[in-house]
C-alpha cells in the first residue's frame, strides 16, 4: 500500500476511535477501513512498523485485541509534513494542510533552522521564490550573487571586514608594467566533479566575461603562461584590475561547462558547497570535502521555497534574507526558541543600495529633461510612502543617492508635464515591495491624468532592458566597495547602461575611461549620472536580524546574507 493511502486509512481510524487504548476486533478495525479482514490485518502491521499505533492482539476467535493510535490528527499531520518536506515534497506538503497558511507557518517555524541528524549539522532556511539561475555571469539577483560565492571561486575576493582585496584562486600576483598583469594560481585546486583547475580554466572564463559583460572592455587579452599562471594585457592601465577580477561574473568555471546538462541550475564549481538538489521547491547545498580553504561549518545547507499564491500578498514565510518590508527578520538560524527575546541577538543595518526608477531613453517625452523633472517631482519618495500601510512605513529610509551616505540629489526647476498620457511600468517579478510601489506610482501619475500600465518581467526580461518599457523600477544592493561597485553596476547592467546618460556615447564612455583609470572618485562619478536625471533612487530598506546567543559567526555582509562556510552554532 502507498504511504499516502496509509496515512488516508490512519485518519480514518483516528476519527472514529480517537487516541485512547480501544479493546477491538480485526474485524472491526476492516469494518471502519471498508476493507477486507485480511487487508487490515496487513494494514495494522505496516502502521505498527511505522511506529504510529501499538498493536497487542490475543489468541482466539472471540479475543479481542488492543490497539491504541499513537497521534491525534494534528499530531499525523505534522508527521506527515516533517516527512514531505525531508524528501523534498514541498507542494505535496502544501497540498496536505489544504493551503492553511497559519497552520503551515506554525510548522515550518519549528521545523526550519538548525539541526543534527546522523552527525551531520544542518541548516534548513525559508525563501520566497526558486533559485533556478546559479550561472555566473548571467541576469543575477542579490541572493544568487550571494550564492555563487559558496560555490564558485575568482581569481580574487574582496574581503569585506578587512576592506581589501585578496588571493582566492591565485595566491600572488604582480604588475609587470603599465598594461600587463601576471597572476599565479594555486595548486590541487579541484572542481566539484573532480576535474583538477588548470590555467585554461582561468583564461576560459575571462575570455567569456570580455565577451559578455562591458565591465571587462579594458582587457585586450587573457593568456596561459604555464598551467599555473596566466598573464592579463589591458588596453589602458587599471590599477583596479585585482578588484574588478572578484566581480561573481568573473568566477572561474570548466573549460567544458557548456557541455554540462543544466548547468544554470546545477553548476560546478570549486567553492566551499556545491549543488546537491535544485527544483522548483527547494536548493540543497552539501559541503565539498575537496574545497581547497577552510572546510565549511555547516554540512548542508536546504533553501525551501514557498511562494505567495498572489503578488500583491506578502509571502506565507517571509524571505529570510532579503527582508519583506511588513515582517521582523525572524531567527531561522536558530530555531532555539528557549532563548528570551531580550537575550537574543540583533542586528540593524540598513541595505547599501536603493530602489529606483529608470526612465528609458528609447521614449521621445523622456528627451526633454523637464519632462523628467516633471515625474520625479510627481513621484517624490515622501509620496509614495503615503501609499505604504503606516506600520510599514519604518522600514524605508527616503534616498538622496544611491548609497545612504551621499547626497546627490538633484533639483530641477524648469518642469514640463509630458506630452502623452500613456506609459509602460515594467518591474521585476515575485517581489512584493516592487508590486506594491508600481501600484502607488499608478495611483499618483492617474491624479495627474496619466495612465500607467505595470508590466511584471521575468528578472532576465527586466535586466536586459529589450522589452519595450518607458519607466523600469528596481532595486540593488551593492557589495564593498559600495561606490565602486555601483559604478561597474551602472556600466555592466544593460538596462541601466543603455539609458542612464540618454544614450549619449560620449558621455557614457567618459564614464566608464575614468571608473577604470580610477581618475575621479567614485562618488563623483555616481553624482554626474545622477545629474543627467535619467535615474532617481527612491529608497533605502531596513534590514533586521535577529537569533539567539548559541549563533556564532552570524553577520549581515552587503547583500543581506551571511557567509554559510563561517557560521556554527552551539
Amino acid at each position: 500500500m502507498s504511504t499516502q493511502n496509509l496515512e488516508n486509512k490512519y485518519l480514518s481510524l483516528v476519527s472514529v476511535l480517537g487516541v485512547h487504548t480501544q479493546s477491538i476486533t480485526l474485524q472491526e478495525v476492516a469494518d471502519i477501513l471498508y476493507c477486507s479482514k485480511r487487508h487490515a490485518r496487513n494494514i495494522v502491521l505496516q502502521m505498527q512498523e511505522q511506529g504510529w499505533i501499538c498493536w497487542e492482539s490475543s489468541a482466539g476467535r472471540s479475543k479481542r485485541s488492543q490497539l491504541r493510535l499513537l497521534m491525534d490528527h494534528d499530531e499525523f499531520n505534522e508527521e506527515c509534513l516533517k516527512r514531505l518536506v525531508d524528501k523534498g515534497q514541498i507542494q505535496e506538503a502544501i497540498s496536505l494542510v489544504k493551503d492553511d497558511e497559519i497552520k503551515l507557518q506554525s510548522f515550518f517555524s519549528r521545523r526550519f533552522g538548525h539541526s543534527v541528524e546522523k552527525d551531520q549539522h544542518i541548516l534548513r532556511v525559508p525563501y520566497y521564490r526558486t533559485l533556478p539561475n546559479l550561472y555566473p555571469g548571467t541576469a543575477l539577483r542579490r541572493s544568487e550573487v550571494h550564492l555563487i560565492h559558496q560555490i564558485f571561486n575568482g581569481l580574487t575576493r574582496y574581503n569585506e571586514e578587512k576592506e581589501e582585496v585578496e588571493g582566492d584562486i591565485s595566491f600572488y600576483w604582480k604588475q609587470k608594467d603599465s598594461l600587463t598583469w601576471q597572476f599565479y594560481l594555486r595548486q590541487s585546486v579541484y572542481f566539484h566533479n573532480g576535474k583538477l583547475l588548470d590555467s585554461m580554466d582561468v583564461v576560459n572564463s575571462l575570455l567569456r566575461c570580455i565577451r559578455r559583460q562591458p565591465a571587462f572592455s579594458n582587457i585586450k587579452s587573457v593568456k596561459a603562461v604555464d598551467d599555473r599562471s596566466i598573464i592579463i594585457q589591458l588596453y589602458k592601465p587599471c590599477l583596479n584590475l585585482p578588484l574588478l577580477l572578484a566581480d561573481p561574473s568573473a568566477m572561474i568555471l570548466p573549460r567544458n561547462h557548456q557541455a554540462m546538462k543544466d548547468f544554470y541550475k546545477y553548476p560546478v564549481g570549486t567553492g566551499a558547497y556545491k549543488v546537491a538538489v535544485n527544483d522548483h521547491h527547494r536548493l540543497h547545498l552539501i559541503a565539498y570535502e575537496r574545497y581547497f580553504g577552510y572546510r565549511a561549518l555547516l554540512d548542508e545547507i536546504e533553501i525551501i521555497t514557498l511562494p505567495a499564491k498572489r503578488e500583491d500578498k506578502p509571502n506565507i514565510v517571509m524571505d529570510y534574507f532579503e527582508l519583506t518590508a511588513n515582517t521582523e527578520q525572524t531567527a531561522w538560524v536558530d530555531n532555539d526558541v528557549r532563548s528570551p527575546r531580550d537575550e537574543q541577538l540583533v542586528e540593524n543595518v540598513v541595505e547599501q543600495g536603493a530602489y529606483f526608477i529608470l526612465f528609458d531613453h528609447r521614449n521621445s517625452s523622456f528627451k526633454d529633461q523637464s519632462v523628467r523633472a516633471w515625474f520625479e517631482q510627481q513621484l517624490q519618495p515622501c509620496n509614495l510612502l503615503l501609499g505604504l500601510p503606516i506600520e510599514e512605513r519604518k522600514y524605508w529610509m527616503i534616498a538622496q543617492s544611491f548609497l545612504p551616505k551621499y547626497w546627490h540629489t538633484v533639483v530641477y526647476n524648469e518642469i514640463t508635464p509630458p506630452p502623452e498620457q500613456y506609459f509602460k511600468l515594467g518591474y521585476p517579478k515575485n517581489n512584493h515591495e516592487h508590486y506594491q510601489f508600481a501600484l502607488t506610482i499608478k495611483d499618483i501619475l492617474a491624479v495627474q491624468g496619466v495612465i500607467i500600465e505595470l508590466v511584471a518581467l521575468d528578472y532576465d526580461e527586466w535586466e536586459s532592458g529589450t522589452v519595450e518599457i518607458d519607466i523600469w523600477l528596481g532595486s540593488v544592493m551593492f557589495t564593498e566597495p559600495k561606490a565602486w561597485n555601483c559604478i561597474k553596476w551602472l556600466l555592466n547592467t544593460p538596462v541601466i547602461r543603455a539609458s542612464i546618460m540618454g544614450n549619449d556615447i560620449e558621455k557614457l564612455k567618459a564614464l566608464e575611461d575614468s571608473w577604470h583609470s580610477s581618475s575621479y572618485q567614485s562618488n563623483d562619478l555616481i553624482a554626474q549620472v545622477l545629474k543627467e536625471m535619467w535615474i532617481r533612487p527612491l529608497f533605502h530598506h531596513w534590514l533586521r536580524l535577529r537569533c539567539s546567543p548559541s549563533a556564532q559567526g552570524v553577520k549581515l555582509n552587503s547583500l543581506g546574507w551571511f557567509d554559510f562556510k563561517s557560521i556554527w552554532l552551539g
